[in-house]
């Protein structure tokens, strides 16, 4: 474990996971980028299920790292089932397991705003690409 607490926050994408090596790699390339975009930031990626790391195992490390600030962005496209029962049951058997970490959890990502005028933007580029300009 650390000596030292670090006081900036570590961030953890979280992803439901799949079983396609394909799929976690992109996952690990959006984590990068947001890594990248943030000066550096810690940012790792987590998965449900399915491939590692899981949630808790990224969690643990990072503790054990001296990281005492954690924000888990959820990469769903909506707040379904693992939103609404979950993710808030993750959140406090985390804050149990390592009480000296405060961890904050933002909405789902398909319910950020920002994040629905980007997607809107890339499908809109994609299909006006692929009807030629239309």
């Amino acid at each position: 474990m650390s000596l030292m607490s670090d006081r900036r926050p570590a961030f953890i994408v979280l992803a439901h996971g799949s079983a396609d090596p394909e799929w976690k790699r992109t996952i690990e390339r959006v984590a990068a980028r947001a890594a990248q975009a943030l000066g550096g930031a810690r940012v790792e990626a987590a998965f449900l299920k399915e491939c590692a790391p899981g949630l808790e195992e990224t969690a643990e490390r990072l503790a054990a790292e001296g990281l005492r600030e954690i924000i888990v962005a959820p990469l769903f496209l909506g707040a379904g089932a693992h939103a609404a029962k979950d993710f808030p049951r993750l959140e406090m058997d985390l804050q149990r397991r390592y009480p000296g970490v405060t961890f904050r959890w933002t909405p789902a990502f398909g319910q950020w705003e920002e994040a629905a005028e980007a997607l809107a933007g890339a499908l809109a580029a994609r299909f006006s690409a692929l009807a030629g300009g239309h």
